[in-house]
């Protein structure tokens, strides 16, 4: 008889203790490390997921940005080695393109990380009920989390943080997206105003992209044991590490695109930093898709 009570208590309880023992802060945003993932659902279920999942639709919209900047720098850089011509109408609508990827990307990456304590408490609620209370303790806080698309997190969140300044950075970037259309700025890219230029192209290129340095710092630091340590075996620590070269990149091309008009060697650079620094988004991007299946 003592054993068939052991038994019965050590059921929905201990899977409840289960699930608290693998939960930590953070957990709604961290799938697992490289060398823990397995899969926990069938085909059907993984697709039903995916569909209503936020952070899959991020990982897409910054894997489809990345390659639509990728193809940015193309435009940019082969014209620079004697291949193909320049085509600034190209350069400037691949470019807007990819900074409303970027925005819509953040933004919904803003949204999950308001609702991550909704996403844990709906693991958490997974696990099966003991008593009529805790049923009843788990619909009232469901109800009490209600799915928010506006707000503020926790500022001593760094997961949230990290979201925060990484959704004013892709803001303030955009401006030059939108300034590099053709026809904004009077002669541009050929001959344009160099005050103009300096203030509305190339320094919200700068300020944004040091913004996504930031972010991308705050992101790994989120996803380490200790604030020293890099996480290696960890998927996220992975995507904010490419994030940050990536962000790196863009920061360089910007800051040498002040003086790419003076010289053809600076521009050269100026191109080639955008055009690792995608290709370095595109690796954080994949590492995030693959985090989020």
């Amino acid at each position: 008889m003592e054993t068939i009570v052991f038994k019965e208590l050590a059921g929905p309880s201990a899977q409840a203790e289960e699930v608290k023992d693998e939960y930590h802060e953070g957990s709604s945003r961290d799938g697992s490390t490289l060398l823990e993932q397995q899969p926990r659902h069938s085909d059907h279920h993984v697709t039903a997921h995916l569909v209503t999942d936020l952070s899959f639709w991020v990982a897409v919209l910054f894997v489809v940005g990345s390659g639509v900047w990728i193809t940015n720098g193309f435009f940019l850089f082969l014209p620079l080695v004697n291949i193909g011509t320049d085509n600034a109408a190209a350069v400037g609508w691949s470019a807007f393109v990819g900074g409303v990827l970027f925005e819509v990307g953040t933004y919904m990456l803003y949204v999950d990380a308001l609702n991550a304590e909704r996403k844990n408490h709906e693991t958490k609620d997974s696990v099966p009920s003991d008593s009529q209370d805790d049923a009843a303790e788990k619909a009232l806080r469901r109800r009490n989390t209600k799915f928010r698309w506006i707000g503020f997190g926790s500022w001593h969140d760094l997961y949230f943080l990290a979201c925060f300044v990484q959704l004013w950075a892709i803001t303030i970037f955009c401006v030059c997206t939108i300034t590099g259309l053709p026809g904004v700025i009077p002669g541009f890219p050929d001959e344009p105003p160099t005050a103009i230029t300096d203030t509305l192209y190339w320094t919200p290129q700068v300020v944004g992209a040091a913004g996504f340095v930031l972010s991308s710092l705050l992101f790994m630091l989120d996803a380490q044991q200790k604030w020293w340590l890099p996480n290696l075996l960890s998927v996220r620590w992975h995507v904010g590490f490419w994030n940050f070269v990536g962000a790196v990149g863009f920061t360089l091309g910007g800051a040498l695109g002040y003086a790419s008009a003076l010289s053809t060697g600076v521009e050269y650079q100026s191109v080639l930093s955008a055009l690792w620094g995608s290709w370095a988004f595109l690796v954080g991007s994949v590492f995030q898709l693959w985090r989020s299946i």
